[in-house]
Formats: C-alpha cells, sequence, structure tokens
C-alpha cells in the first residue's frame, strides 16, 4: 500500500491526460478551494459514482469530565462505482 501525495496525484493526472503539472495543479487547487467553500457553507456536494461529502453537527460532554463540546465535522460516504472498485 502506497502513500500518494498531492503532487504524485497532479503527476499522475498529469500524465493520463498528458498535460502540464502546473495546469493540473491549477485545477486541483480550485477543485480543493470550491469543495472548501462548500463545505463550509454546509452545502452537500456528490459526485456521482465516487461519493458524497457533507457535514454534520456534533455535540455532547467530554468523557469524564462536565465540559461540554460544539463541533463540525466533514463526512464522506463512498459511491457505488467507488466501493466496488475498492472491493475488487
Amino acid at each position: 500500500m502506497a502513500k500518494i501525495s498531492k503532487q504524485d496525484l497532479i503527476k499522475l493526472v498529469a500524465t493520463e491526460t498528458e498535460d502540464t503539472n502546473k495546469n493540473v495543479s491549477a485545477t486541483l487547487e480550485a477543485i480543493i478551494n470550491q469543495l472548501t467553500i462548500a463545505l463550509t457553507n454546509k452545502d452537500e456536494i456528490t459526485i456521482s459514482g465516487f461519493g458524497k461529502f457533507d457535514t454534520r453537527e456534533l455535540s455532547g460532554t467530554v468523557p469524564g469530565t462536565t465540559k461540554k463540546y460544539n463541533s463540525t465535522v466533514v463526512r464522506f460516504k463512498a459511491g457505488s462505482q467507488l466501493k466496488a472498485a475498492v472491493k475488487g
């Protein structure tokens, strides 16, 4: 199992699409920026076949204390095509 960095991903996509690393990097940055904006606005993002990103509000009490917490977390649910590809 390998770890793929952002730079590795850029190189892989540039090779597959026969584009420059610079163009792919700019596109990836734009995608990440738009995903971040949407999730900050608590929008749901669905990429058909790949998956769904959304946010969820969590609140509760820290175990063993009386300290309360509120937090927003990002969730990802894999789509059917991604699940099938990973399952093999």
